[in-house]
């Protein structure tokens, strides 16, 4: 009896997931709207879509999550020519800026929010002794983070997008974003 109720909870927390999925992943005429968290789960699932050709455009509304993650779906949104844009309504955050970054035309829709943060090492808890240690690491994260940003934008944008960077590290912290402006996205080479 034990062993079916695990059993049916598993499939049903299964069946959950998906529907979840689904619901927040629209596709109409290979137009996807993409509201979940970044992980390990709902990356997989897009890059399968895209390598399969069932999206060409990505609208983006996602409050952000693993860098790490972003940045392996970037790649195959870059690869396979995948347009990307933020409608009227929506909220690309934190590491789904990435996202934003990557496609092949990028556009912020008049209402669009685009929203960056400091960067910051979650789960890691230190001493004042290991704070050197922790800022070093911060700091290694927030230039592979850029490495692989500044891999998507022209040359002659290098230098505004860091500088748009360095504003919202400088105005924001870990919990709250800095607002970057349809002309400073247009300026950064963010958006076209």
């Amino acid at each position: 009896m034990r062993e079916t109720l695990t059993f049916l909870w598993a499939v049903s927390f299964g069946v959950m997931v998906s529907v979840m999925f689904l619901a927040s992943t629209l596709k109409e005429d290979n137009l996807y709207y993409f509201s979940d968290p970044i992980n390990a789960h709902t990356v997989s699932r897009l890059i399968t879509e895209i390598r399969g050709g069932r999206i060409q455009t990505l609208r983006l509304s996602s409050q952000g999550g693993s860098i790490i993650h972003a940045e392996r779906l970037a790649f195959y949104i870059d690869a396979y020519e995948v347009n990307t844009f933020v409608g009227p309504g929506d909220f690309c955050l934190s590491a789904c800026s990435i996202l934003l970054l990557s496609g092949s035309s990028r556009e912020l829709k008049e209402g669009g929010n685009v929203g960056l943060h400091s960067s910051y090492v979650i789960g890691f808890a230190y001493s004042d002794s290991d704070r050197d240690e922790v800022i070093r690491f911060g700091q290694e994260e927030t230039l592979s983070e850029l490495t692989v940003a500044l891999s998507f934008i022209e040359p002659e944008y290098h230098l505004p997008f860091i500088n748009l960077r360095l504003r919202a590290h400088r105005n924001s912290t870990k919990t709250d974003m800095y607002w970057a402006t349809g002309q400073e996205l247009r300026s950064a080479g963010i958006i076209d």
